[in-house]
């Protein structure tokens, strides 16, 4: 019984997300969705830490991403590697406006685990202005 509820659920949550959207103006038509840009985990090459709630990924060779940090990552200035997980179970895409969860093992500490939230790709301009300390 339990089994069939949770199917039931979830392909309401599945038709919904499918369900057109109309314009501001109310006139009926359908209006597309901004695209999201979007990573695989395995495609992650590199990151480094910004601001203390910022943290830049380096995905396939040409792009990075901004993720923005909810609350303080102790040990992420210092990470030799971490894991991303997603929020939503066992995906491993990452879209803009996505949250996941950031896993640094610590050292000498038990490992920290901080919520993120994919804010955006950057562009070549928004790249060359970051600080080469925050380039990853």
């Amino acid at each position: 019984m339990r089994t069939s509820i949770a199917a039931g659920l979830g392909l309401l949550v599945f038709v919904a997300a499918c369900a057109p959207t109309t314009a501001p103006g109310g006139s009926g038509e359908s209006t597309p969705r901004a695209a999201r840009q979007c990573f695989s985990a395995n495609q992650v090459d590199n990151f480094r830490s910004g601001t203390l709630d910022q943290l830049f990924l380096r995905v396939s060779r040409d792009k990075v991403y901004e993720l923005s940090v909810a609350g303080g990552c102790r040990d992420l200035d210092y990470a030799l590697h971490l894991g991303l997980v997603a929020d939503t179970g066992a995906s491993s895409r990452f879209c803009t406006g996505d949250w996941a969860r950031v896993v640094v093992p610590g050292n000498t500490q038990r490992t920290d685990v901080c919520r993120v939230r994919i804010v955006k790709q950057l562009t070549d301009a928004e790249f060359e202005a970051l600080p080469a300390a925050h380039r990853p």
